[in-house]
């Protein structure tokens, strides 16, 4: 549960009239919770519409600091970043093992 408020409160604070350091400040606050499938899956609550919110904050200015912190954020969380079009893909060792999740990812793909 933790991890699934975690997600959900930081999405819902990210819009376009935000400072640099209010971004960098809170992009980095991780996650309350040490990362495994279960907490992958539980942030991914808050964390899917991220592909959405990398795309608009893209569109409306792709050198934006905000940009930049969603970026490195679907990076962190390859899970919930399927479709989110970053240049790297994160870690997913931690939820690829999971039968559920790692068909969740594949569907998502």
């Amino acid at each position: 549960m933790p991890a699934a408020v975690w997600a959900v409160k930081l999405m819902s604070q990210v819009h376009r009239e935000v400072q640099p350091a209010w971004i960098a400040a809170t992009f980095a606050e991780p996650c309350p919770t040490p990362v495994s499938a279960t907490v992958r899956y539980s942030a991914d609550i808050g964390l899917r519409v991220l592909p959405d919110v990398l795309t608009l904050a893209r569109a409306a200015s792709p050198e934006d600091p905000l940009v930049v912190a969603l970026q490195e954020l679907a990076t962190r969380w390859t899970l919930s970043s399927v479709g989110a079009s970053v240049a790297e893909v994160g870690e997913v060792s931690t939820f690829i093992e999971h039968p559920s999740l790692r068909r969740l990812y594949a569907d998502r793909s």
